[in-house]
């Protein structure tokens, strides 16, 4: 805008002044996406976009522990997201843009890191042949054991296994998270033995 100043004292008036008044816009931080992912997994990079193009972007993070430094400037490269926890832990990703010195509102994004499920297979066991053992794993919501041989069951967590041999069986847990882990038990087959008679 276009501002004219004219002085004037006992109704004489004096040289007018000109100025100008720029008002810039304040860049707006276009909405990131969210992310939920397993630990250990690569997260997708965030790539920051505003409604000024060429925006400069200043971010922090309020948990450092998903293996993201607490502050950057620019995009979020992929990284190792991580979670030692037994439960589900959540980063805030608050950006703001700049642009020709201004600085518009911050927006955010979540980062939910959920945990490896602790899978337990049960303890190894001997098995005389012909006889049958329950299997039994916990600490999932879902499993598939391998092999299918002579089980009762694959999807359950606690299938009927008569093996004829010895066997080592192998357990696929996922969490409702859709993180997974495995473990193994072994079935030790001990066969009865054959006496010979001499004649």
């Amino acid at each position: 805008a276009l501002i004219s100043v004219t002085p004037e004292i006992n109704n004489c008036p004096g040289n007018p002044q000109n100025f100008m008044i720029i008002v810039k816009p304040s860049p707006i931080v276009n909405q990131p996406g969210n992310q939920a992912l397993c630990d250990r997994s690569l997260t997708s990079p965030i790539t920051f976009t505003a409604t000024i193009t060429g925006s400069s972007f200043t971010w922090t993070n309020s948990n450092p522990s998903i293996g993201l430094e607490a502050s950057g400037n620019g995009n979020i490269a992929s990284f190792i997201a991580l979670n030692n926890s037994d439960t589900a832990i959540i980063a805030l990703i608050n950006v703001t843009a700049s642009s020709n010195g201004c600085t518009g509102p911050v927006n955010s994004a979540i980062i939910t890191v959920n945990p490896t499920p602790s899978i337990v297979a049960g303890n190894s066991s001997i098995v005389c042949l012909g006889r049958a053992v329950q299997l039994s794993a916990t600490g999932g919501d879902q499993y598939s054991w391998t092999p299918a041989d002579r089980l009762s069951c694959v999807t359950c967590a606690n299938p009927v296994a008569t093996p004829i041999d010895t066997i080592k069986y192998i357990v696929k847990g996922t969490s409702a998270a859709g993180c997974f882990a495995y473990d193994s038990v072994l079935l030790n087959v001990i066969k009865p033995s054959r006496m010979a008679i001499a004649p």
